[in-house]
């Protein structure tokens, strides 16, 4: 008896969404094949979890965004395309935005004092535990952070000193770092940006960044954590100073199909990049970690390190495993090299991935209480 040949099977939703999201990515990158399988693979093991939503999964397929191509001797920050005079006239002066001290409040003084007791080779855990209890909010957000499975230690650490001599006085310093930014930026106009959303999105690249640290052995891990979380804030800090101008970057990128960032340029005369280290460095926090968040879209640059390489890996990670910003649905294009440069096997991205799917929920829920 015959069999009917039976029809090729069609392909799979979740494939049709991976091939879509990676239409403006380098196809022949050994990188950036291993890391659409990947997606595939959890695409098609957890639907539920890693579609993207169904608003954005119908929308029409736009044009691959095409980065800019900045002139000779010109921050990539400042590039504008097509005729500037006459939006020279309507953009923001970044300095000016700066200023902007009502709507941008400052540091908080613990955070200054933690991290010069954490460079004062003087100092002790219990230096640095004085200086943390005097915010009681800052105590228990890095109480939560050392209890849950970003560390997974074994045991339950219920004091400050046992914490900071666990992990360390700058360690400590720099989680500290990423719990008050966040308490800064609680609140950004509902139209301009989604605070569940980008939260999920730093805090992953953030994990991503220290998982990518820690296997490449460098120094720090958790500077690289707070980079990552860090990454972005400029985009929080635009929208807090300049609601209106953002609004217009995002009517741009998605009328043109062009990378945000550029965008930004045009409405608000700095992207999030620029404006984000310019914010750093305003708060007099470490100028590393001011130039990782500058460079973490141009992670080959002559003047960035390697904090923005691991960075910039980090945050095309998150975007193409935890598909969240309905504005980034197509993957925008890999710096050329930044893998290699970050210098792992491929053979690691299974169990990178899973990194960060088994610390994110923890993470998250630790900083946005923080943030409450």
């Amino acid at each position: 008896m015959m069999r009917t040949a039976q029809p090729p099977p069609e392909p799979s939703r979740s494939g049709e969404t991976c091939a879509r999201r990676f239409a403006g990515v380098e196809r022949n990158d050994p990188f950036t094949q291993a890391v659409r399988a990947l997606c595939e693979r959890r695409a098609a093991a957890k639907p539920a979890t890693n579609a993207m939503n169904t608003e954005s999964s119908r929308r029409p397929a736009a044009r691959p965004p095409q980065p800019s191509t900045p002139s000779s001797g010109a921050s990539p920050s400042a590039t504008r395309s097509g005729p500037s005079d006459a939006r020279a006239a309507d953009a923001a002066d970044a300095v000016e935005l700066l200023q902007h001290e009502i709507k941008l409040p400052s540091l908080p003084s613990v955070l200054l004092e933690l991290y010069e007791v954490a460079e004062d080779p003087r100092s002790s855990a219990t230096d640095m535990a004085a200086v943390v209890s005097r915010d009681p909010g800052l105590a228990a957000l890095l109480l939560r952070m050392v209890n849950s499975a970003f560390y997974g230690f074994p045991r339950r650490i219920d004091t400050v000193p046992r914490a900071v001599a666990v992990i360390g006085q700058r360690q400590l310093a720099m989680l500290a770092t990423g719990g008050v930014v966040a308490r800064i930026f609680g609140e950004t106009p509902a139209e301009t940006i989604r605070l569940e959303t980008f939260w999920r999105h730093s805090v992953g690249v953030g994990i991503l960044a220290r998982t990518l640290a820690r296997r490449l052995r460098l120094n720090d891990p958790e500077r690289h954590f707070v980079a990552g979380l860090l990454h972005d804030i400029g985009r929080l800090a635009l929208c807090s100073v300049a609601p209106e101008r953002v609004r217009a970057a995002l009517a741009e990128s998605r009328r043109r199909a062009i990378p945000l960032r550029q965008a930004e340029s045009q409405a608000a005369g700095i992207d999030h990049a620029a404006f984000g280290s310019m914010l750093l460095r305003k708060w007099n926090l470490p100028f590393s970690l001011a130039l990782a968040v500058l460079r973490h879209h141009d992670p080959t640059r002559e003047d960035a390190r390697e904090e923005a390489a691991v960075v910039h890996v980090a945050d095309w990670l998150m975007k193409a495993l935890h598909p969240a910003l309905e504005d980034e649905f197509l993957l925008p294009p890999l710096a050329e090299g930044a893998w290699e440069r970050v210098g792992l096997p491929l053979s690691d991205l299974p169990s990178i991935a899973e990194d960060v799917d088994a610390s994110l929920a923890a993470t998250l829920s630790a900083l946005r209480s923080g943030a409450a």
